[in-house]
């Protein structure tokens, strides 16, 4: 289900067949997509929040939703027990920010 999530693969994701010995490998890899990525993020409007992640690279993000109270707290107790783990709001394709010059048909 898509569901509206929106995340990049990364040379994680294309590479895994060549490094497990599974299947072909991709003729492709991030960089050669990324501007593509670029491309759609800004053109359908991702909201998401820039965290550095290899696993899943950052994008030209919309500002990202705000957590919930309940998500809050389920963040800073997983940082207190977990200092490298992180929660953050899904990339999803929700318009956050209005910009005419991207979208000039929506009033």
């Amino acid at each position: 289900m898509w569901g509206t999530h929106c995340y990049r693969w990364s040379d994680l994701d294309f590479e895994a067949n060549a490094k497990e010995g599974m299947e072909a490998d991709w003729p492709i890899r991030y960089k050669d997509i990324e501007p593509w990525y670029d491309y759609v993020e800004t053109f359908v409007g991702i909201s998401g929040q820039a965290e550095g992640l290899a696993q899943i690279p950052d994008g030209k993000f919309l500002p990202p939703f705000e957590l919930n109270c309940a998500e809050q707290h389920l963040r800073k107790s997983v940082l207190k027990s977990f200092p490298n783990r992180g929660i953050t709001p899904g990339r999803v394709a929700h318009l956050t920010k209005y910009d005419p010059a991207i979208y000039p048909i929506i009033k």
